[in-house]
């Protein structure tokens, strides 16, 4: 998330980067490893937005969910698994695999998220990559699809707007145009950058 951290700072916004245990801790360990790393930071800021990348996005979820003191602002997930993926689930099969690689259980396809209330002050967008190019996304996904998850698998019941970007799931978070979308929705609450000005 370096780059986009640097870009929207440049651009005056106030970000505190994270790095959470995605690789082997639980779902619930990443939670509270945010909750130690951002609580005092944003006890103190009105309001806050997140930007969140891949399973990034669950944790923000389930994050604001246990934690609802905070004043959110519109936010972004980028290529978030909220219908979880086939990926997982085909790891999930391996004897022992989700017992060494925990998140695993959060990303499968019967998994399901924590949405927010429908009566909200923020708004909520959604950014998907349909550039399948890896071997695993290859054999296993549709074409539609950012070669870890599929674009249908990205959406989720609460959002309020939606878009479609020409990239992999490893760069679409490192790319000036999701950079531009992510700014243009965090103070317009909307993805037509068309009405900028």
């Amino acid at each position: 998330m370096r780059f986009l951290h640097r870009r929207l700072r440049s651009l005056g916004f106030n970000v505190i980067s994270v790095n959470l245990p995605t690789t082997f801790g639980t779902i619930d360990d990443a939670v509270n490893s945010l909750h130690l790393q951002v609580s005092h930071q944003i006890s103190n800021a009105r309001p806050v937005s997140f930007v969140a990348h891949s399973m990034g996005g669950l944790i923000v979820r389930r994050f604001t969910e246990k934690y609802h003191q905070m004043d959110l602002d519109n936010m972004v997930f980028i290529a978030t698994p909220h219908r979880g993926s086939k990926l997982a689930d085909i790891a999930n099969a391996i004897p022992g695999y989700s017992f060494l690689f925990k998140p695993i259980k959060s990303l499968l396809s019967e998994s399901r998220y924590s949405t927010f209330p429908s009566a909200r002050s923020f708004k909520i967008g959604i950014i998907a990559g349909n550039r399948n190019s890896g071997v695993l996304g290859g054999l296993f996904l549709s074409p539609e699809s950012d070669g870890r998850v599929e674009v249908d698998a990205t959406r989720a019941s609460d959002v309020d707007d939606f878009i479609v970007v020409p990239f992999g799931h490893q760069e679409i978070h490192q790319q000036a145009l999701t950079a531009e979308l992510v700014v243009h929705f965090l103070k317009c609450g909307n993805f037509n950058l068309k009405s900028v000005d």
